[in-house]
């Protein structure tokens, strides 16, 4: 669950970065500078594939998960094809309609893939919450097996001293009136 977390956090802030990388390409007007945040945009695309495949192995076994990447892997598609449209603005030195595109096609994109990630957050949250639900109920099966065991044990001393009390006394009693009847 950890690592699940860890890896949807730093999704969210390569998203962000991004997004950031975008909003800063678009409003460029220098193509000097316009090349410099391509750098910076690809890295960040780096970095966010990586992320993608860790996050897709960590939950290749939870079907609503994985159907929540999918979703959020459609988003992210359409925002490509939006940021495409920036970086061809962008490169032909149209710097007004970089920065229209990025924000009437990207803010709605945006959007929509944080609706993802907080149904991601919910889905991390309840699967955690059922966790620790079960290691609750297994610790608490536990304890009355371990409780169940120390009753047994403490019924089984207490016969076995009660056997072995009567095993000595008896005869002891049986000495005396011998001893007793001698006399």
């Amino acid at each position: 669950i950890f690592e699940r977390a860890k890896a949807l956090s730093a999704l969210e802030r390569a998203l962000a970065a991004r997004e950031i990388a975008v909003r800063d390409l678009a409003s460029q007007e220098d193509v000097t500078i316009v090349m410099g945040e391509i750098k910076r945009f690809k890295a960040t695309q780096a970095t966010l594939k990586q992320i993608d495949e860790a996050l897709a192995a960590q939950v290749a076994s939870d079907t609503d998960a994985v159907a929540l990447l999918a979703r959020l892997g459609a988003v992210r598609a359409e925002q490509q094809k939006v940021v495409e449209a920036v970086l061809n603005h962008a490169l032909t030195g149209n710097p007004a309609e970089a920065s229209k595109t990025a924000r009437t096609g990207l803010v709605p994109l945006v959007d929509r893939s944080a609706k993802v990630l907080d149904d991601l957050h919910a889905l991390f949250d309840r699967r955690a919450k059922d966790q620790v639900a079960q290691a609750q109920a297994e610790a608490q099966r536990a304890t009355w097996l371990v409780v169940a065991v120390m009753a047994v044990v403490v019924l089984a001393g207490g016969l076995l001293a009660w056997r072995m009390a009567t095993g000595i006394a008896r005869p002891m009693r049986q000495a005396i009136t011998a001893a007793q009847a001698i006399t």
